[in-house]
């Protein structure tokens, strides 16, 4: 058996298994990574609808704790954002108003890519027809970025 190298492993015996070695660093997922994770959410795995539901309601309420991180990677804001502007109403103990307060709060932050904030103010335009008014924080987002 010859020995064969692999990349993601400081596995020295070829013989084993290797062990993927995780990412060190979460700024550097690939954006395709992220789109077919809000795939796998939008879509399911299309055998068991509350399966699929739980799934959503699992990111979301995951996604809306993370929210309070203040460094997250734009790649990983965009993925939360998505997540609670589709299905932020499946928080438990959590209102809409909460998330979109949260939403408004993240929308200053300092991002890597100026896209990011777009995503941010989407997610927060998707939860104002959900609550059936448009709060005082909706209106104070503004976007006077470049």
């Amino acid at each position: 058996m010859s020995r064969i190298t692999y990349p993601y492993t400081n596995n020295p015996n070829p013989n084993r298994n290797p062990t993927p070695t995780p990412n060190p660093n979460p700024s550097q997922v690939r954006a395709d990574v992220a789109h077919n994770l809000m795939r796998l959410i939008a879509e399911g795995s299309g055998e068991d609808e509350d399966e699929d539901e739980a799934l959503r309601k699992f990111a979301a309420q995951t996604y809306f704790e993370v929210l309070n991180k203040p460094n997250l990677p734009d790649v990983l804001m965009q993925v939360v954002c998505w997540v609670l502007g589709e299905y932020g109403y499946l928080c438990d103990g959590v209102s809409l108003q909460e998330i979109l307060e949260r939403l408004a709060d993240a929308v200053e932050r300092q991002f890597t890519h100026t896209a990011t904030r777009s995503w941010v103010v989407v997610a927060i335009c998707k939860l104002v027809p959900q609550l059936g008014k448009v709060p005082e924080e909706a209106l104070q987002v503004r976007y006077p970025y470049p």
